[in-house]
């Protein structure tokens, strides 16, 4: 990894470290470990699998994300449902928006906040890697 200082010191370097800094706030997918699920089986709480990296270097382990959706395939009255068990792995897929609203009526809704690309409006993908 390139350290910070010397990014700076080009105009090259420098654009790559805002672009990293902004890219920093935004959520996007990464895999992630089951470590609860919900009795009727359709939310879980996830640990992301990825550390993040400190200004320093160091890494620091993720808090565990609660209450995802778990990805379910269907249409018209056929569903594909995955059984899936605590320390399964997969991907959290962060949404575009605040879909807490839509998750309420599942009708065209407006974002209530501006929350982008966040893992707390995201669904859980089972994938056996």
């Amino acid at each position: 990894m390139i350290n910070s200082a010397a990014r700076n010191d080009s105009l090259e370097g420098l654009f790559a470290e805002l672009t990293d800094n902004i890219m920093k706030r935004f959520d996007a997918m990464l895999p992630c470990v089951v470590t609860k699920i919900s009795a009727d089986r359709t939310r879980v709480s996830v640990r992301p699998l990825i550390k993040m990296v400190a200004v320093d270097g160091a890494t620091i382990s993720r808090d565990i994300i609660e209450g995802l959706t778990v990805f379910q395939y269907g249409a018209g009255n056929l569903l594909l449902s995955f059984p899936v068990a605590v320390g399964d792995i997969g991907w959290i897929e962060a949404a575009d928006r605040d879909t807490s609203l839509f998750l309420q009526s599942y009708a065209d809704s407006e974002p209530p906040t501006r929350r982008k690309h966040k893992f707390s409006d995201a669904r859980f993908i089972p994938d056996l890697m």
